[in-house]
Order: C-alpha cells, then structure tokens, then sequence
C-alpha cells in the first residue's frame, strides 16, 4: 500500500475488503449496497431491473466503482457521478457484460478533484495535495469503449454534443458515442467543487432516455417472438 498518497490509499493488490480506492478499509461498501438493494422488496415495491446510482464528490467516486465492481455492477441500470472520479489505480471498465449507460458532471474550476483536461491520464487534486484520480475524459473513454463506441484520437476531446432537447444552457456535455442515445456522456459546467440542479435534471433525463429505448427494444423482441410463435 502506498501510505505516502494520503492516510487511507490503497493500490492494486493490498488487502482491503473494499481496496480503499475511495475512502478506507474498514468496511465492505460494496457488500452493503448489494444488501441493501436485495433487501428493498422487504419494505418498498420497486423493479429491481431500473435501479440507478448516483453521488457527490465521494459519493461520485463510489458511485463509477459500483459499476466497476461485479457484485454491484449488475444490479444497477445506469451511472450518474457528480464532481467525483475514481482514484489513478482504479483504472478498469464496466463489470457486468451488458449496457451500463453513465452520464457524469464535472466542475471546470473544481480544485478538490479536478476533472483534468482532454490530454490528461491523472490529475492531482489542487488544495491539500496527495490525491491522485484519473481524468474524467479517462473514464468516460473507457467506459464509451466498453460500450463499442467510436473513439477519437487520443487527447482530444469527443467529436459529439449531447444535448436532446436543446436544453442545457449552463453545461457542455460531450461523448465518444454517435448514437442518438449514448452510453457515455462527460458533462462539464463553468463551477467549483459544487452541484447544480440541472446536473439532476440532465441525469434523470439521460437515464429515461435509455429506459424508454430499453422498453421498445424489449417489446419488439416480444413481438418477434410472438410472430415466430403464431
């Protein structure tokens, strides 16, 4: 473990229960969300197939790794990190073998824990130093990746605008993938180390998006396999 990072880092191949790749090794947090979400049919009606993460700052750093994780990953329908990456050795995809779409907001002037530029592999926080995290366009390259999506070359910035309705007026938010609903989005905002409301608005509608073409897809492979039945 390289204690000389801050007095929690934890890198690859230390022997965390949960690799403190975000704040400390005392508990399994990966373990307890599994619980958690297998524990909600005991006290609320919910589909299980249309359970969303989101956090910020630390909470954003948590949530990229339950998609990284293979206990949490497949239980989730999509990611929404807020001003928040994963620290530089959590460098790893998505880990479930499906789609898991992400759309994250980031602070263009955020010192706690920059996003970085387009050029950057690591960024090294601005204020009490020592911290280490991967790039957001890092992250959100990977995970376009995973998702079989175009890449450009490398240190640019990705080709395309999301933007469905025309809306986002305080936000630039930019992807890798060329379709119409994409499956990694970097959203950045002219902000510190702080959340707007927007950043919600933007995430719920991006994971709609992907609900209503998940239904439609759904219901056309019924209607196929009802044509092949009859």
């Amino acid at each position: 473990c390289d204690t000389t990072k801050s007095g929690s880092f934890c890198q690859e191949g230390c022997t965390c229960t949960n690799r403190c790749n975000w704040t400390q090794c005392l508990d399994d947090d990966f373990q307890f969300v599994v619980d958690l979400i297998n524990d909600l049919d005991n006290y609320i009606c919910v589909d299980s197939s249309h359970i969303y993460a989101s956090g910020i700052s630390n909470g954003g750093m948590m949530t990229w790794s339950l998609g990284m994780d293979d206990r949490t990953a497949p239980l989730l329908a999509g990611l929404g990190p807020m001003i928040g990456q994963g620290s530089y050795d959590w460098y790893r995809g998505k880990a479930v073998d499906r789609d898991l779409p992400v759309i994250g907001f980031y602070g263009n002037f955020d010192t706690v824990v920059p996003p970085g530029d387009y050029s950057e592999l690591f960024v090294e926080d601005q204020e009490d130093g020592g911290w280490y995290w991967l790039t957001a366009h890092r992250l959100h390259t990977i995970w376009a990746g995973d998702h079989e999506c175009p890449l450009g070359a490398e240190g640019l910035a990705p080709a395309n605008i999301y933007d469905p309705y025309d809306t986002f007026s305080n936000m630039t938010c930019l992807t890798h993938c060329d379709d119409s609903i994409p499956y990694s989005v970097d959203c950045r905002s002219d902000e510190g180390h702080e959340i707007q409301t927007s950043y919600y608005h933007a995430m719920f509608e991006f994971f709609e998006l992907h609900l209503v073409e998940n239904l439609k897809a759904h219901h056309s492979t019924i209607k196929d396999q009802t044509i092949a039945f009859q």
